[in-house]
């Protein structure tokens, strides 16, 4: 009833004309063919047979025909108007949109359309349908009734188009074509086949679309960013006419996944406000000061740890601004969780710093960092101090007493607490361990056996030792030293880290063959002569010559 007027395409479709006449003519309510027109609904799209279209996915001015369609039903599919249609799926035949006879484009100007469509089915020649093609036209013809799911996104017709649209928009951006136009017939099967095959396989076509603008970006004014590489992409994606689509939303979700698993262009920023809060959190490549905030650190921290080779940079971007790999960053965060200070691993090991120290410097421990010209801390693996625990508990004596002096005992004999570890560790120097519930990792569970060197003095004794040859007490001792019955020297011993006043063997015998304590006389004390004493000399006990 259109056909064979003046009027152009869209204001057939948005009915804009004399409805009320068209109407009358053809005796029907002016309201029910007011309901078949075209309604705007936003600058771009409109709302036809209940589903929201992008205008520009809409053939307005030309005409698409199956003349065996036409034959049977009189009447012309809304399909048809849709630049993706191109085949009839029912006939196998390709739609006429040039006159046979004529030439020209068919519009809904074209006279007697309605009259002769049916008699061009002898003119029609079979076409070379590709497989994209194909099932571009077949999910047209089912989506009229029915809906297509994709990651859990259903699609109605008006939705698939926005996919087709899209995908079809940007490769040819990204590949280019020879295809001009998408409004002549032959280049309109061309320039939307490539879409199919990003739908087919989604996502991995899409990222791999999104991969090739990150290599080439659409812009030429920024040096890195989001915009630099999506521009145009990026503002389709996130234009309000398009914010109710469901398939921009699936478009968006597939762009953002991109973002925070693969992108690595440029940083994704908070003032990208945008994008969800939820990628830029969980995005694979982070900037230093980001790393700064997970380890917990300064971003000088971080820029030791780079040079020290403890955490690699990724990727360096145009603007000399370095990426790191999320998950890099939590896996050495996970490992400083491990990690011990040179305090921290004395306390472990129940040592002092210095011997500490002196474990790393002989890559005894193997430190993870150590001093340097840009760095003045250590930094330990503990796996490293447990290993040297476990290699100390392997190699040790079994069922030997040893005394817990020993380690002293080396420590004052001039062997460097380092080269003790070592002989242990190689066998030199024999040990017990001693387990120590409270403090399993303490070195002081590992006792050094006294060797051949470590044997008493024969020559000399200790004071103790002379208290119990001569049967008396500590101070008595020492008053005879004093006063000059026992001969004493110092000598250095491994048990103290100065000398020692220690009393010879012989000066003993010669007390013993001259002198008497109270206890030992046997006869009448008149018969002793008292030598010293408290009232004598100030010593304090009383001691008699020998008869």
């Amino acid at each position: 009833m259109l056909s064979n007027n003046r009027l152009p395409g869209k204001k057939i479709f948005f009915g804009d004309f004399d409805l009320n006449r068209v109407a009358t003519l053809a005796n029907i309510e002016t309201l029910q063919l007011r309901e078949l027109s075209f309604k705007h609904t936003l600058s771009t799209r409109c709302l036809a047979f209940r589903h929201e279209f992008l205008t520009k996915t809409i053939n307005f001015s030309n005409v698409r025909i199956c003349p065996y369609c036409y034959q049977e039903q009189q009447s012309i599919p809304f399909t048809n108007s849709l630049l993706a249609k191109t085949f009839c799926i029912t006939h196998e035949t390709p739609l006429v949109a040039i006159h046979p006879d004529t030439g020209k484009k068919l519009t809904w100007a074209t006279r007697y359309l309605w009259r002769d469509a049916p008699t061009w089915i002898p003119q029609i020649h079979p076409i070379d349908i590709g497989e994209a093609e194909l099932a571009i036209n077949e999910q047209l013809e089912k989506l009229s009734n029915n809906s297509l799911v994709i990651a859990n996104q259903a699609l109605d017709l008006a939705e698939y188009c926005d996919l087709l649209e899209f995908f079809a928009r940007f490769h040819q951006v990204a590949f280019g074509s020879n295809t001009t136009t998408k409004y002549e017939p032959n280049p309109s099967r061309n320039f939307y086949a490539p879409a199919h095959w990003y739908i087919a396989e989604w996502p991995a076509r899409y990222f791999e679309l999104l991969d090739h603008f990150e290599s080439n970006p659409m812009a030429s004014s920024r040096l890195t960013g989001v915009r630099k590489c999506f521009r145009d992409l990026y503002d389709d994606l996130y234009s309000l006419e398009n914010k109710y689509s469901a398939a921009y939303k699936l478009l968006k979700s597939g762009f953002e996944q991109y973002l925070k698993d693969h992108y690595s262009n440029g940083l994704l920023m908070s003032s990208l406000s945008i994008v969800s809060d939820e990628v830029k959190t969980e995005s694979t490549y982070i900037s230093k000061e980001q790393v700064a905030k997970i380890l917990g650190c300064r971003v000088s921290r971080v820029n030791l740890y780079v040079r020290e080779g403890q955490l690699s940079v990724s990727k360096t971007l145009a603007n000399d601004t370095d990426l790191f790999k999320r998950i890099d960053v939590h896996n050495f965060k996970n490992k400083l969780s491990h990690c011990l200070s040179i305090e921290q691993c004395a306390a472990y090991l129940s040592i002092s710093a210095y011997h500490a120290r002196l474990l790393f410097r002989a890559v005894i421990i193997k430190p993870l960092l150590r001093p340097t010209e840009s760095n003045r801390d250590w930094l330990i693996d503990r796996s490293e101090a447990d290993k040297l625990v476990t290699q100390l508990i392997a190699s040790a004596c079994k069922n030997v007493r040893a005394n817990r002096h020993a380690v002293k005992r080396y420590t004052f004999s001039k062997v460097n607490f380092a080269n003790l570890i070592k002989s242990m560790l190689s066998g030199a120097i024999e040990y017990c361990y001693k387990p120590d519930k409270k403090e399993p990792h303490s070195l002081k569970q590992f006792i050094p056996i006294l060797d051949d060197t470590d044997e008493p003095n024969q020559l000399f004794v200790s004071p103790s030792e002379a208290i119990k040859l001569l049967n008396t007490n500590k101070n008595a001792i020492y008053d005879f030293i004093k006063l000059g019955y026992l001969k004493a020297k110092k000598i250095k011993v491994k048990r103290t880290p100065r000398p020692v006043k220690m009393i010879s063997k012989a000066s003993i015998a010669n007390f013993k063959s001259h002198y008497l304590l109270r206890n030992q006389l046997n006869s009448p004390l008149a018969n002793y002569k008292k030598l010293s004493g408290p009232n004598i000399d100030g010593c304090c006990v009383n001691l008699y010559v020998k008869p």
